[in-house]
């Protein structure tokens, strides 16, 4: 800050006086704020977190006997409720003579079975003695030439899958549908 007792009397010009009063003043204003700002600050800082207790005495720890392990965290039998839809018996390759069977192991594969399924709905035709043909009529359910799994089915990778449609195209040829 300039001291006005240091400037010469000849320089002391009303605006100059001025001036520094408005200088004063500002410098006044900015501190002010800048305390302000530090007081604000201090409210906002950082939180106060407490101390770890994990050091804090460690013969706590020491006192506690381990239970076993903890509530829930025993292993379930996660293929109990499985259906099984086939099963196959394997042998050892070599079975050393006087052996006696032991019983056995499961071991669970859990697989998807996609494969082609076609039904031909032969509908009967009937000619009445008027000369009147009858033909029987397909169920509700069906409409058109592919069933509801496969639109589903497409409708699922296309939507959800985000599978793009030469893709479905291509995997729906592979599994042998007939499809344009």
């Amino acid at each position: 800050m300039i001291d006005p007792s240091q400037i010469q009397e000849e320089e002391k010009t009303p605006l100059v006086m001025e001036l520094l009063h408005l200088v004063q003043q500002l410098s006044e204003d900015n501190q002010r704020l800048k305390d302000e700002i530090a007081r604000l600050k201090e409210h906002k800082g950082k939180p106060k977190i407490p101390p770890s207790r994990l050091e804090k005495d460690p013969k706590k720890n020491q006192k506690k006997k381990p239970k076993g392990k903890r509530p829930g965290s025993k292993k379930r039998n996660k293929t109990r409720k499985l259906v099984i839809h086939e099963t196959i018996p394997i042998s050892p390759e070599e079975i050393p003579p006087g052996s006696t069977r032991a019983g056995h192991d499961d071991w669970i594969v859990q697989g998807l079975k996609i494969e082609l399924h076609n039904v031909c709905y032969r509908l009967e035709c009937w000619r009445t003695p008027e000369g009147k043909l009858i033909k029987g009529k397909l169920p509700d359910s069906v409409d058109g030439h592919f069933s509801a799994t496969l639109r589903s089915f497409i409708l699922q990778q296309y939507n959800h899958g985000h599978v793009t449609q030469p893709l479905i195209w291509e995997e729906l040829v592979d599994l042998g549908v007939d499809i344009s």
